[in-house]
């Protein structure tokens, strides 16, 4: 299995870009169903949940359990990556990320 790791960090903060970026990777020849992970400001970011909660400095056991339960990696559905053939006659796989935001595509 092959993975690639995408970023998108502004260089000027703060800084958010208002809509979802496409990004694009090429796909080797014989790859296997792409799988995407993602952190932004909605997929696997504890630190955004802690601060849904009002980022309380000392949360208490629920809001503990809460956060645990949440700190697990879980991938994007397959939906959410297309594959396509670029102009130049190469297989990508295509989806959306945030910035700033990470990505991590295993292949």
């Amino acid at each position: 299995m092959r993975k690639v790791l995408v970023y998108l960090y502004p260089e000027a903060l703060p800084y958010n870009h208002p809509e979802p970026m496409e990004i694009s990777v090429e796909l080797p020849a014989g790859y296997s169903s792409p799988i995407l992970f993602r952190i932004d400001s909605r997929e696997n970011n504890i630190a955004e949940e802690w601060k849904r909660l009002g980022s309380h400095p000392y949360p208490g056991r629920s809001e503990i359990t809460y956060l645990k339960s949440r700190n697990d990696l879980s991938s994007a559905p397959e939906s959410e990556v297309t594959i396509s053939t670029t102009p130049e006659g190469k297989t990508a796989a295509r989806f959306l990320l945030e910035c700033p935001g990470a990505a991590l595509l295993e292949f």
